[in-house]
Formats: C-alpha cells, sequence, structure tokens
C-alpha cells in the first residue's frame, strides 16, 4: 500500500513538471543583467507574457535552469566583469556573472594600470594587456627586477613605499 502512494506521488510531480518549460525574460532590453528564468505552463502566450494581467503560472527559478548548451564565456572590459551568456545572442537569451577568473586566459602578467584615475597593480591577458581581461591584485604583485622601491617622506617623522615602474613612469604605493 506504501509502495502506491510513493508510485502516485511520482506520477503526479512528474505528469506536472512535463506541462513546464523554462524561459529567459530581461527586464530591461538593453541591460543583460536584468534577465532571469522562469518556469512557466507550457502553453503560455511569451508575446504578450509581462503586460497581461492575470497569466498561468509563472515561477522564478534558479538561472542554470535557462542554461542553453551554446553558452560561452565573456569578459566586459568596460565594467571589467566576466560573464556566462549563450554564443547566439551574446546574452539575450541567457546570461550569468561570473568569477573574474573564469575568463583569465592562459597567458597574462602583472602591470600597473591607471584605471580610473587610480594606478593600480592589475593582472592582465599578455595579448592587449588588459583590453580582455584585467583584475586588480595585491601590489606585491607587480614588484619584478625592472621595478624599483623608494621611499618618499611627506615630513620628518612619515612617508610612503612606492613601487615605480622606470618604462611607465608610474609609481603605486605598496
Amino acid at each position: 500500500m506504501f509502495k502506491i502512494i510513493l508510485l502516485g506521488h511520482f506520477l503526479l510531480l512528474s505528469t506536472t513538471m512535463a506541462s513546464t518549460k523554462y524561459i529567459w525574460m530581461q527586464a530591461e532590453e538593453k541591460k543583460l543583467e536584468t534577465g532571469y528564468c522562469l518556469e512557466v505552463n507550457e502553453g503560455v502566450d511569451l508575446k504578450n507574457f509581462i503586460r497581461k494581467k492575470v497569466f498561468q503560472y509563472a515561477l522564478k527559478v534558479k538561472t542554470e535552469k535557462c542554461r542553453p548548451d551554446n553558452v560561452e564565456n565573456f569578459f566586459n572590459a568596460s565594467l571589467g566583469k566576466c560573464f556566462s551568456a549563450d554564443q547566439e545572442t551574446k546574452g539575450q537569451k541567457y546570461f550569468k556573472y561570473l568569477k573574474t577568473e573564469k575568463c583569465k586566459p592562459h597567458k597574462t602578467s602583472f602591470v600597473i594600470l591607471n584605471l580610473n584615475s587610480r594606478a593600480r597593480c592589475y593582472e592582465v591577458d599578455k595579448k592587449t594587456k588588459g583590453k580582455e581581461y584585467y583584475k586588480k591584485v595585491k601590489p606585491e604583485k607587480c614588484i619584478d627586477k625592472e621595478s624599483k622601491i623608494v621611499w618618499i617622506s611627506s615630513d620628518n617623522k612619515s612617508g610612503r613605499c612606492y613601487i615605480f615602474k622606470q618604462e611607465s613612469h608610474m609609481k603605486l604605493q605598496v
């Protein structure tokens, strides 16, 4: 008797799951990060889905439920962020922010860059020197054999230590 009840629940669950599908919706068309995944009834009208006052079952679910097979990682240099997106539309059908390391190329180097009006140490892709990948790292990573460590005093009792790069004429506080 117990097995029949479990079987009955299993059949009920599998029938319910078979009548749903997962769709990707974007709240704002030009902002990929506003997208989310919904579980909806199989027959839902997607054309006017958002504008309808009354609609069938819809549930916001984890992003991975909408993940297509053709996903690729991309790095947005203007934001300094890594994201995963569908290859076809580059994020209009699927989008998820990832840790920056997921976009890291095989060959990188450490350089001092002046991004956002402040010099900092970054790990960058060797090919483009930061146009396709960069990540802020500890200042010590930028010390190499060409670096000079200098002390610049602000008065008789205090000062700061800097990494100075001769070729770029940039200094970075350590």
